[in-house]
């Protein structure tokens, strides 16, 4: 779980957006796979997202699990901002993405149903929300075990790479 982790952190620093971001939407959905394989999908992604990266955007209420279910699917399997055809979409139309100079912070924008997230931010925030997911489940046996089943790399000795 760690190295997940490990890689968005590298893509936000080697500034590959687009790994950053595709790892960034999918975690929530291997952490409650690895926590409980058998509730639905979208049920698994908004309890995930509700209880380790909502409350960053609850005051005003900029963006509920829902919605971030609703970019997940529509960035990870076709690519797109534009989350208007979604049926768990809630509040939002359309997600725009930004790279701020360093210094500089452009988060948490709305503009009517588009909402504006400077992607380095958005993205530690899943990480965070990571690291507070490992601390809190990570140490269950059941969850330990799935996490074997993890895809990583290995090296040429079959050894695996963080």
């Amino acid at each position: 779980m760690r190295h997940l982790l490990t890689a968005i952190n590298a893509s936000i620093a080697q500034q590959n957006w687009c790994a950053a971001l595709s790892l960034t939407l999918a975690l929530p959905d291997i952490c409650r796979w690895l926590e409980d394989p058998s509730a639905s999908t979208q049920d698994r992604y908004v309890s995930w997202f509700d209880r380790f990266v909502a409350a960053n955007y609850a005051s005003p209420s900029f963006l509920g699990g829902r919605d971030c279910y609703a970019l997940r699917c529509a960035f990870v399997q076709e690519g797109r901002d534009e989350i208007i055809t979604q049926r768990a979409r809630e509040v939002l139309d359309r997600f725009q993405f930004t790279v701020e100079p360093p210094g500089l912070r452009i988060h948490c924008n709305r503009f009517g149903s588009k909402l504006q997230l400077q992607v380095d931010i958005f993205c530690s925030e899943f990480v965070a929300g990571g690291e507070a997911w490992l601390q809190q489940v990570g140490t269950r046996r059941e969850v330990q075990a799935r996490m074997l089943s993890l895809l990583c790399t290995d090296d040429v000795n079959g050894r695996p790479i963080a």
